[in-house]
């Protein structure tokens, strides 16, 4: 849920309620998630709550014609190479930014083997009950990598008060993260395949769905789905896995133009399934 004109959003919780406050007068908001399409509501804010119901109908893709080429190459190489050529550009467009995040992390222990369940249960952990963080924090960032961290509250329902947010926030598919290649790398071609899985057209530009297939097995690939947007070949949106020995992950972001033609992840979404000797953990 974001609002461009004073740069501010929020997260919709699982049941889809929100809260945002805003100052009073006319404000379009923007309502967006992963697989639905974009909704623009403009709203008269009064001094007291404005109730708003929004509905997000299905995104409907446009299935790509069939292109014949001399190399019988699938469309989707032409628009990963723009996007991979772009890719620098994109990851420096922005020298420092300040942002006001909010952070919720929550997880459950699924499976709990027998000989550690008194020593994890002493610990205040349980199979099946649920724990809970969640922080408020302003942040500040600076190229290359100067970071300022300033938290506002907290609240944890474990031991844990630690959670500091930008090691989410600043997970880019601009690059490689910690020795997982990015579709968006400058090797991704070697190790990558991508087939153009659809289209839509949001505010006047076409969305190109990119379906990201590893060409080998690994820990250092994703699969999954990227966006990218025709003729500025920029990130929209990412719904990728990566599988590691331990642990899956699904990453999923939505971007927004927070300024005209600066886009920026304003939601991310971080699926973990963790799972050693017995002991299985979903965050």
């Amino acid at each position: 849920v974001y609002v461009s004109d004073i740069h501010t959003g929020t997260t919709a919780n699982e049941k889809g309620a929100f809260r945002l406050s805003l100052p009073a007068g006319k404000h379009e908001i923007r309502f967006q998630s992963l697989g639905y399409k974009t909704a623009i509501v403009t709203i008269q804010v009064q001094s007291d709550y404005e109730t708003t119901d929004v509905s997000l109908e299905d995104q409907q893709y446009m299935l790509p014609a069939v292109v014949v080429t001399a190399s019988g190459e699938d469309p989707a190489y032409f628009i990963m190479r723009q996007a991979i050529g772009m890719s620098q550009y994109y990851l420096n467009q922005v020298s420092s930014y300040s942002a006001r995040v909010y952070l919720k992390g929550s997880g459950v222990i699924t499976s709990m083997p027998a000989l550690a369940r008194r020593q994890l249960e002493r610990e205040g952990l349980e199979e099946g009950r649920y724990f809970v963080t969640e922080t408020i924090s302003d942040i500040y960032f600076e190229l290359p990598d100067r970071v300022r961290t300033e938290v506002i509250s907290l609240r944890s329902s474990g031991n844990d008060n630690q959670s500091n947010p930008m090691a989410f926030v600043t997970i880019s598919m601009y690059r490689d993260i910690e020795g997982i290649i990015s579709p968006l790398s400058r090797s991704a071609m070697q190790v990558y395949r991508f087939e153009l899985a659809g289209t839509f057209m949001e505010n006047g530009h076409q969305i190109n769905r990119i379906k990201v297939i590893p060409r080998r097995g690994g820990t250092d690939l994703y699969s999954g789905y990227i966006y990218i947007r025709e003729g500025f070949w920029n990130i929209h949106s990412v719904d990728l896995v990566v599988d590691q020995n331990l642990f899956q992950m699904n990453i999923r972001q939505v971007y927004q133009e927070v300024v005209p033609d600066v886009w920026m992840p304003v939601s991310q979404n971080f699926d973990v399934d963790f799972s050693l000797l017995g002991l299985d953990i979903h965050y």
